[in-house]
């Protein structure tokens, strides 16, 4: 009887044992569960947010300093090679437009050349009108005489004087071409020691001084005597850093701002960035 009333209490010791772990098992679930639910629904809101873009322009500025000048500047030397300049048409300050004459060139030897072609061109024309007279005459001669009844032991020779006349009417006749063509080379070659101007313009610069100088006749291009500059817009020219090279391309925008008025600006575009050093 008495193993019997030892086993009792053991068994409801096993049994509140196994409860309290089976509690403690659920609660933790529980709460694993929740905490998983909570970080669910967070990541959900998460995904679910927006936000507002706003636009904005970056400007990065590069201040380069420059020289403005005329869009076109023509400048002209003496050239010895033409002769001695004369005939300045235009002055200083001068408004021209293209085509305008500006200058000539005297040269003595292309004078002198045609010259003697017109001479040559005369003496052809008086040798071509005298054989043509001749062979007119002869061949007159020629039908009195066969109408008289002469044989043609009497023709035959003026006939082939005839021949030769006409022989060398022709080489006249090339002579006169030859001529007409040399005085047209050289008429070509005077209207090139005429100056013109390339478009329309100011002209910036007249030195008549320069134009006849010693440097010139002795061959050396001298300075510029006389520059037009075009009525093309302005141009603005500076000087970049290597690194500031690598940032501008050409047909890239810019603004010019002037040094003695900042508020005076004016906008361009960018049509050469240079590859050599300066």
């Amino acid at each position: 009887m008495l193993p019997n009333t030892v086993r009792t209490p053991n068994k409801k010791k096993k049994w509140i044992i196994i409860g309290v772990i089976a509690l403690i098992v659920i609660v933790a679930a529980v709460n694993i569960f929740v905490m998983q639910g909570k970080k669910k629904g967070t990541a959900k809101t998460d995904a679910v947010s927006f936000e507002k873009v706003t636009e904005r322009k970056l400007n990065n500025t590069k201040l380069i300093s420059g020289q403005v000048k005329p869009g076109n500047i023509e400048s002209f030397y003496a050239d010895p090679t033409k002769g001695k300049v004369k005939d300045i048409e235009v002055k200083e300050g001068q408004e021209v437009e293209k085509g305008t004459k500006l200058f000539s060139y005297d040269n003595e030897e292309i004078n002198l050349q045609m010259k003697q072609a017109e001479l040559d061109q005369k003496m052809a024309d008086m040798r071509y009108d005298q054989g043509k007279k001749k062979i007119d005459s002869l061949k007159k001669e020629i039908k009195k005489v066969k109408d008289s009844g002469a044989g043609k032991e009497v023709t035959d020779p003026m006939e082939e004087q005839v021949s030769e006349l006409e022989m060398t009417q022709k080489t006249t006749d090339l002579e006169k071409e030859k001529g007409k063509l040399q005085k047209e080379e050289l008429n070509k070659k005077q209207k090139e020691l005429t100056i013109y101007s390339n478009f329309a313009g100011v002209v910036q610069k007249l030195d008549k001084d320069a134009a006849q100088s010693s440097s010139q006749a002795l061959g050396g291009q001298g300075k510029a005597f006389l520059q037009v500059a075009s009525k093309d817009p302005f141009q603005v020219q500076g000087t970049l850093t290597e690194l500031q090279k690598s940032q501008i391309q050409k047909d890239q925008t810019f603004t010019v701002t002037a040094k003695a008025n900042n508020k005076k600006k004016w906008t361009g575009k960018i049509t050469e960035v240079s590859e050599f050093p300066t």
